[in-house]
């Protein structure tokens, strides 16, 4: 079996129908979906790929009785439209681009692969306040970001975005629900204070930081 492919040129039906026999349904870089999934869930593949390596959304594979089968999906040109008005996430929704729809040998149906980019703006995070959790991508599916990852996304970013109010206030937000939903691994303050200083974020007012959303 090859490879994982990297670009959105590299996906063909060949190289799908290679995986899908030898049911690697799902990696670091890749998942399949018979189409578009809700809101929650797809936002939450986007952010684990942004915030990791990048990687790829496949639709059209079905799984049927503990394999994955190729179904395909309608040709639809409103179709990364309706893929990116599903997204919501915080700081921004992550960028992603739709490639050329892959016909099907003998069939009317088309599958659709959609290429996550790393980002520049990680790590991002599911805005329901519920829902807000940072999520990674593994060769497993998406796991939950440790303590360490978190801080090590925000001061990669932050180092390069320095001086921008925008930004800064849009990690305020991405801090506070931060503190939210891993307030359990240290005490509430002393994790984000460690967050701060570590992150180089001196410039943090506190009641911002400690504040309610």
């Amino acid at each position: 079996m090859s490879g994982i492919p990297q670009t959105l040129e590299e996906w063909t039906y060949s190289r799908i129908d290679d995986l899908v026999n030898n049911n690697v349904n799902e990696s670091e870089t890749h998942d399949f979906k018979s189409d578009i999934p809700d809101s929650i869930e797809l936002t939450k593949d986007c952010c684990a790929f942004a915030n990791t390596k990048g990687g790829f959304i496949i639709l059209g594979i079905k799984e049927t009785r503990q394999r994955f089968i190729i179904a395909g999906i309608d040709s639809d040109n409103d179709l990364a439209n309706k893929f990116g008005k599903k997204i919501n996430a915080l700081p921004t929704n992550p960028e992603f681009k739709l490639g050329n729809f892959i016909n099907i040998p003998e069939s009317d149906k088309v599958l659709a692969v959609i290429h996550v980019p790393k980002s520049s703006y990680r790590p991002h995070i599911p805005s329901p306040k519920d829902k807000g959790i940072f999520w990674k991508r593994t060769n497993t599916g998406n796991e939950q970001m440790t303590y360490g990852e978190i801080r090590e996304s925000f001061r990669e970013v932050l180092l390069k975005e320095e001086g921008s109010r925008f930004n800064e206030v849009k990690f305020r937000l991405l801090f506070a629900l931060y503190r939210k939903h891993y307030s359990k691994e240290l005490r509430q303050q002393q994790i984000t204070a460690k967050v701060i200083e570590e992150a180089n974020l001196s410039y943090f007012e506190p009641d911002l930081v400690y504040g309610d959303i």
